[in-house]
């Protein structure tokens, strides 16, 4: 990705989109990631060759028919 791009979204199937939340963040407990179910981290980067798991933050999860706020870690 080029660096003139700040952010990124990225769209998968399952079990792809659980597999890399959970890859992501290790501590990440995320049995399934369901339909427009979407999984947000940060990363504090200048470019995007920088990028590793270690640099990520896990901002939220959420999905359309979750009957609770969306999960944030603080």
């Amino acid at each position: 990705q080029g660096d003139a791009i700040e952010s990124l979204m990225l769209v998968f199937h399952n079990p792809d989109i659980t597999s890399f939340a959970n890859l992501l963040d290790y501590d990440l407990p995320i049995g399934n990631v369901p339909t427009a179910g979407l999984v947000s981290f940060s990363c504090a980067i200048d470019h995007w060759i920088e990028f590793t798991r270690d640099c990520t933050r896990f901002e939220y999860f959420d999905f359309p028919k979750n009957p609770s706020q969306a999960v944030l870690r603080e």
